[in-house]
């Protein structure tokens, strides 16, 4: 844990209280020889001081007390750290105590383990910028919303990483130039593109989208520049291009890796200057257009002079940078399905809240998600269909496998790589990946690396090396 970074639990399950998923309760005032607890009590006994959650954000802290449910032991956790700052946990209330879905008394906590006491609540560890909540009132980024629900751009989440990408929306959004925006595929990349035109364009400007795997090189200028009238035959009418329709506002190329190079170098002057004509006439036309391209493939698939041309570059990140979101997202997932049938509403809600079960809770902690919200809602619809009772629970098969995947105990030092960061946030700005990306190429290939920096889109094996060295997987 670095000094900018305070260690933290965050709620993401809760049976009585499901509408306080995403509170944070702050680990920053524990020291060695004190201890605190975690639970229902809200007063200091024996000198050991109760955990209090608050709604953290960026800027902004709304204390919310400790849980309030009388299933929840006073002090159902105790937590100590040593000299060492190992924070370890230790179970002193009623119910059982699990740690990655490990049945134990205590344990010495590392980054990203899943706490769940059963029929309770589980808890993640993971940690929180020190410097968030300093300053009482308002959050300093974009405008105010619901906590754990979709800001006005309609991205969900309270995690250090979603925030990050909020300020880098808002910063972006008032400034020019063309914007690339990279992730993973299903990450909400979208979102953000819609959040960068909402923020750098006038209300009602025009957003025009469009497939860039669908530009062909025999009618590129004509989709990008449009036709004259009579071209290119007599009576035709005039056809208005890309850059014309989106005047004013946003051109959105989806998936500018597909690209072939000739189309991508005929894309290039367009970014330069904006000037373009209609194939058929000789007038010159002039597009205020800003263009927004997104991709999930490796940087190395675009040219360089077209990278050079997007000068600004946003990276949503995966769910293994925002693991504590997904139960945010499934939340906000859910409330959509719920709305168009009212026969889920029904069965599985309590009001506005989905009653979700503390093993699909783990499920989503320990499912490895390759393609983000589409196997997210994958997984929802399933459970929707097979869960028996009027709480969700995961696909039986799916639980299995995820029981048979939990990690041995590792040592009481948390696992970082060589920059001192967890390997669930290291970014290679170079290529476009991340390290969960690359770990699953691996993993997906057998270590063969030969096979593995083709399918990630690398230019050679030396350039995967790299990354495995930067990434610390050099002994995978």
């Amino acid at each position: 844990m670095s000094d900018v970074e305070a260690p933290a639990l965050v709620l993401i399950g809760s049976r009585d209280e499901p509408q306080r998923v995403g509170e944070v309760a702050l680990l920053d005032g524990l020291m060695p020889g004190k201890r605190r607890s975690f639970g229902r009590a809200t007063t200091a006994s024996d000198g050991i001081y109760p955990l209090s959650l608050s709604r953290l954000r960026p800027g902004s802290r709304e204390p919310t007390g400790p849980l309030h449910s009388v299933q929840v032991s006073r002090r159902q956790l105790l937590l100590s750290m040593n000299t060492e700052r190992v924070i370890t946990i230790a179970h002193s209330g009623r119910g059982v105590l699990r740690v990655n879905e490990r049945e134990c008394a205590d344990a010495a906590l590392q980054l990203g383990d899943v706490i769940s006491v059963d029929n309770k609540f589980t808890l993640l560890f993971t940690s929180r910028p020190r410097a968030w909540g300093r300053d009482e009132g308002a959050c300093r980024y974009g405008e105010a919303f619901p906590f754990g629900h979709a800001d006005p751009f309609g991205i969900v989440g309270e995690s250090p990483a979603t925030w990050a990408l909020r300020e880098k929306i808002a910063r972006v959004g008032g400034r020019p130039g063309h914007v690339l925006v990279l992730g993973p595929s299903g990450a909400g990349k979208e979102f953000v593109v819609r959040a960068v035109h909402e923020r750098s364009r006038p209300a009602g400007a025009p957003l025009i989208s469009r497939d860039a795997s669908t530009l062909r090189e025999s009618t590129i200028n004509e989709e990008l520049f449009g036709t004259a009238p009579d071209y290119p035959r007599p009576g035709d009418a005039a056809q208005p291009g890309l850059l014309e329709q989106s005047d004013g506002g946003t051109l959105y190329l989806d998936e500018l890796g597909e690209l072939s190079n000739k189309v991508q170098a005929q894309l290039r002057r367009v970014l330069d200057h904006g000037e373009y004509s209609r194939i058929g006439e000789a007038r010159v036309r002039i597009s205020d257009t800003r263009v927004v391209g997104t991709t999930n493939r490796a940087l190395v698939s675009l040219r360089d002079d077209l990278l050079g041309r997007f000068v600004h570059r946003v990276v949503v990140p995966g769910f293994g940078e925002r693991r504590e979101d997904i139960p945010l997202l499934a939340r906000h997932t859910l409330r959509a399905i719920a709305s168009e049938d009212p026969s889920i509403q029904a069965r599985f809600f309590d009001d506005d809240e989905p009653r979700v079960g503390q093993r699909l809770t783990v499920t989503f902690m320990t499912a490895k998600f390759t393609t983000h919200m589409w196997q997210l809602q994958e997984l929802l619809w399933r459970a929707l269909d097979q869960s028996a009772g009027d709480t969700l629970e995961p696909p039986s098969l799916l639980w299995q496998l995820s029981q048979q995947q939990q990690p041995q105990r590792r040592s009481q030092t948390p696992e970082t790589t060589a920059s001192g960061m967890p390997p669930s946030t290291q970014f290679d700005s170079a290529t476009g990946l991340s390290r969960a990306r690359v770990v699953e190429a691996l993993e997906r290939t057998g270590g063969v690396r030969e096979r593995a920096w083709r399918e990630l889109g690398l230019s050679s094996r030396y350039q995967l090396r790299r990354l495995m060295r930067q990434f610390g997987l050099l002994g995978l």
